[in-house]
């Protein structure tokens, strides 16, 4: 246990920042998680018209086995954002989530549009712990949901509305340094591998 006088020393607890607290939809969302249902009746769930949320399209749906798409940045802020404050309590929690959930945040951002405004949820989310929106993003690569291509061009579209960061600038700056140094350091695997196989053919 660390000694009472040396607390003051320790940095600021990271905070969330949790927008739905309260809200109808997000208190749904939560419940279904509660409830522990397989992922396909997640899947299934979350962009049926039967589902009970307000922020869902009215006049279409996908489910995981037709995979037809529907759906709004509203219920894609709401949904993402109940995952992450669920997911928030500790990084086995996160990466818990993220093993379980993986398949349906993929299937709301099917589209790259919408990858970009996931990105934005993460870093809203996480604006006060620049160490924890990088790590999601890293978990958004590790599934494939987002590439890094779109991660990039996340950053750079977001620097160039520099006046709307605010807060969140530090974060959009770790996110890109971040993909930035692990596609450098792949190019440098790639280059020794390359290396090695030409001379081991001499």
């Amino acid at each position: 246990t660390l000694p009472e006088e040396l607390r003051p020393l320790l940095p600021p607890a990271d905070q969330t920042n949790f927008e739905y607290d309260g809200h109808e939809d997000s208190g749904i969302i939560q419940a279904k998680f509660s409830a522990k249902p397989a992922i396909e009746e997640i899947n299934d769930w979350i962009g049926s018209v039967d589902s009970g949320l307000k922020s869902s399209s009215k006049n279409r749906y996908f489910t995981s086995s037709t995979n037809l798409f529907a759906i709004d940045e509203q219920l894609l802020d709401v949904f993402v954002q109940t995952l992450l404050n669920r997911a928030s309590k500790t990084l086995t929690h996160l990466n818990a989530h993220f093993d379980k959930y993986n398949s349906t945040i993929a299937l709301l951002v099917k589209d790259e549009s919408y990858q970009l405004a996931l990105l934005d949820i993460v870093a809203k989310f996480w604006k006060n712990s620049n160490f924890h929106a990088v790590l999601t993003v890293r978990l958004l690569e590790k599934f494939k949901i987002v590439d890094s291509k779109n991660i990039v061009s996340w950053a750079f579209k977001a620097f160039e509305k520099e006046e709307d960061l605010h807060d969140n600038f530090s974060v959009h700056w770790e996110i890109l340094f971040s993909v930035l140094a692990r596609i450098s350091s792949d190019i440098d695997l790639y280059n020794q591998e390359i290396q090695r196989v030409r001379g081991s053919e001499n």
